[in-house]
Formats: C-alpha cells, sequence, structure tokens
C-alpha cells in the first residue's frame, strides 16, 4: 500500500508540474503576443514626421481635393445656369478628377448628365491653348493612349468644350446651348 500511496503521490506531483508548466506556457505566449502588438503600434505611430502633419492639418491631399473640386464646381455654375435656361435638363454635377482634365489640356472638368444621359464638359483657362484650339477649329482634341494618337470629338466656345456632342442623344441642343453662352 505505501507503494501505491508513494506511486499516486508522484502522479500528482508530475499532474501539478506539468499543469503549472502549461499554464506558464500560455502566460509567456500571452506576453510574446503582447510584446508584439506594442511594437505594431509603436512602428504605426512613427513615421515620416511630414506624412503625420499632413494627416494631422487636414491639409493633405484630401484638403486639395475637396478645394479643386468646389473650384471647378464654381467655374461651371454659369454654364450650367445657362444649359437650365436652355431648356437642358441637368442631373447631378460632380467635379471629374484633375487628372482627367489634364489629359485632355483642360484645367477642370465636371461630369453630370443632361435630359438623363451621361456628358463631360471642360474648361480650358487658357484659350490660346493648341488643345482648345484644335476643339474651336476641328471639332476634336488629340491625346496619346498607349503609344497612339486618339481623337476626341469635342465642341467648343468661350473657353469650355463639351466632349462627344456628336454621340449624345441631344448633342446638337447641347452645342446650340453651348455656342449661345457668353462669359
Amino acid at each position: 500500500m505505501k507503494v501505491y500511496l508513494l506511486r499516486l503521490n508522484k502522479i500528482r506531483r508530475v499532474n501539478i508540474l506539468i499543469k503549472g508548466e502549461f499554464q506558464l506556457r500560455k502566460f509567456i505566449s500571452f506576453l510574446v503576443v503582447l510584446l508584439i502588438a506594442l511594437v505594431m503600434v509603436a512602428c504605426d505611430a512613427g513615421g515620416d514626421p511630414a506624412e503625420r502633419e499632413k494627416e494631422e492639418s487636414g491639409s493633405g491631399e484630401d484638403g486639395n481635393e475637396e478645394a479643386y473640386e468646389e473650384e471647378t464646381l464654381d467655374t461651371f455654375e454659369d454654364l450650367l445656369a445657362h444649359f437650365e435656361d436652355s431648356g437642358l435638363e441637368l442631373g447631378e454635377v460632380e467635379a471629374n478628377d484633375k487628372s482627367t482634365a489634364e489629359a485632355v489640356g483642360a484645367d477642370s472638368g465636371v461630369k453630370l448628365t443632361i435630359n438623363g444621359i451621361e456628358a463631360q464638359l471642360f474648361h480650358f483657362e487658357d484659350q490660346e491653348s493648341k488643345e482648345f484650339q484644335q476643339a474651336v477649329d476641328s471639332n476634336t482634341i488629340t491625346i496619346e493612349y498607349d503609344n497612339q494618337d486618339i481623337d476626341l470629338q469635342f465642341h467648343a466656345n468661350e473657353g469650355f468644350a463639351a466632349l462627344d456632342t456628336d454621340y449624345h442623344v441631344d448633342g446638337e441642343e447641347i452645342a446650340a446651348a453651348l455656342d449661345s453662352y457668353k462669359e
């Protein structure tokens, strides 16, 4: 019986040791995960001071985009009012990306629906620019895309140009409204 009790005590000690060792491993694993999380947070908080300053001040790209959009919508306000006075039904108007406008040589552009169909208008500050003059003279602007010259149909007047009026259902009315617009 003594031998049996000794074996039982040894088994209990081993079980207690195993349980203690398992709990110690869980604790160490928890500490490792916590350290990794702290390192990740510390690395994220670092970074470029200039980037942090832009994010904190709110004057980063988002601020520039908002200013561009507001300025663009202001630029087109009178023209769009003239379009409505000419009997065209305008839907929601939103500013195009600056890169879209620059691709055709314009300073800004808007995307909107005219009588339920999407249309795009562009504004050219420099009416003497090669692109605007090409639109006035030949109703096209040539852009380079994928190493090829592509002619886009534009109807232009008074620093503004409408894209693809030949293919819009109400293209003739859009062109007439644009032609009758005086800045």
